[in-house]
């Protein structure tokens, strides 16, 4: 696009629509009792995707809180009952729940950076499209992360053969 073709005024106006999608995005939210930062869009949409689906879920969750702090060491915490599928797995009732999020429609490299696997029980990602609609979860045990995390980055290449469970 050359800068005789930009259209100043349809830019502005796509913007300010985008700003107020934010906005009732942010109501939305947190009307659930999530923290949501319009800075921060696709990052708090997937962890509202996550709590969502994560706590309808009852043959996985009994229940699904957040961390009321933005510098917890994990995102959520988990109450699972002895009947649930991951009890088997982990052995213990409560788990801590990492979410990272990653916006596209399609294929390419999915890396997640700032990877701590001491930090969470499960690392739950969430696939959202580039209109922000929910595309997939994967939930994925903390084994696995230190198995495949490139150490020297801190990151993991994600794939979606890693998860235990798909959603």
């Amino acid at each position: 696009m050359t800068t005789a073709e930009f259209n100043p005024i349809e830019l502005e106006e796509s913007l300010r629509a985008l700003h107020n999608a934010e906005k009732n995005l942010k109501n939305i939210i947190s009307q659930s009792g999530l923290r949501f930062s319009m800075n921060k869009v696709t990052g708090d949409l997937g962890e509202y995707y996550a709590y969502r689906i994560l706590s309808q879920n009852k043959d996985l969750f009994e229940s699904v809180a957040t961390e009321k702090s933005s510098i917890a060491a994990s995102d959520m915490l988990g109450v699972i009952s002895k009947s649930s599928k991951l009890y088997e797995q982990f052995q213990k009732t409560e788990i801590r729940i990492e979410i990272k999020t990653r916006r596209k429609d399609h294929g390419g490299v999915t890396y997640l950076s700032s990877v701590k696997p001491d930090k969470f029980d499960i690392l739950c990602v969430v696939h959202i499209g580039m209109d922000y609609s929910l595309k997939s979860i994967h939930l994925v045990n903390t084994t696995t992360v230190a198995e495949e995390l490139d150490t020297k980055y801190n990151r993991l290449l994600f794939k979606s053969e890693m998860a235990f469970i798909t959603i």
